[in-house]
């Protein structure tokens, strides 16, 4: 039981800072609705550049909360095993196969905001994080 509140905990905090990270900055940036009296909306190119990196911030923030949850789980698993070959496996196959594919998301997410910083025409700095 304590070991699911103390996981619930973690989850929550978690959870919350990945919302608070990205509460003030919203999906899309533009008006979608046409202005009045052209019949044209403001976005553009850059705008729908803009919700891409957006999204994929999020997802970013969304796997690091996810990979905090399963390292502290495998972690839990690894520390309670008692001896048994079988569940201290398991415990290191999940720690690896989690690290590998936080690396990948990293990875992935430099190359992509690289592109898209690229592709922004009023990008204010080309090597600056958003």
């Amino acid at each position: 039981m304590r070991f699911f509140v103390i996981n619930l905990i973690v989850f929550t905090f978690l959870v919350s800072a990945a919302g608070t990270v990205h509460a003030a900055t919203p999906f899309i940036v533009c008006d979608p609705t046409p202005a009045t009296g052209s019949g044209l909306s403001d976005c553009d190119f850059d705008d729908l550049v803009q919700l891409a990196q957006n999204i994929i911030n999020w997802l970013v923030v969304f796997s690091t909360a996810l990979a905090g949850v399963v390292f502290a789980y495998a972690g839990f698993t690894l520390l309670t095993s008692g001896g048994s070959e079988d569940k201290m496996k398991k415990a290191k196959t999940m720690l690896t196969k989690t690290a590998i594919g936080f690396i990948i998301v990293l990875g992935a997410w430099l190359l992509i905001s690289t592109i898209i910083k690229a592709l922004l025409k009023n990008d204010p700095g080309f090597f600056l994080l958003s």
